[in-house]
């Protein structure tokens, strides 16, 4: 970890494999959330946008469902 960096919840599920909220495609609204997951990838762009991407989690879809996600959030 670079020093000076610290993560911080900001918002979703804070408990381990917690769902996340998906909403509809391509239509943004404050309730839309990624779950809880690990190994995703995240990058910023030149407009200061957040991205995440993927990972290993639980689904929004089942409760059952843990296993490599293919999502991406924009923030």
């Amino acid at each position: 970890m670079t020093p000076g960096w610290q993560w911080t919840w900001m918002s979703g599920p804070d408990t381990i494999a917690g769902a996340g909220v998906y909403g509809s495609i391509g239509v943004g609204a404050p309730g839309n959330v990624p779950g809880a997951r690990f190994q995703s990838i995240g990058w910023i762009d030149g407009a200061d946008h957040l991205w995440l991407f993927g990972g290993y989690g639980r689904d929004h879809t089942t409760a059952d469902y843990f296993g490599a996600l293919n999502d991406l959030f924009e923030y």
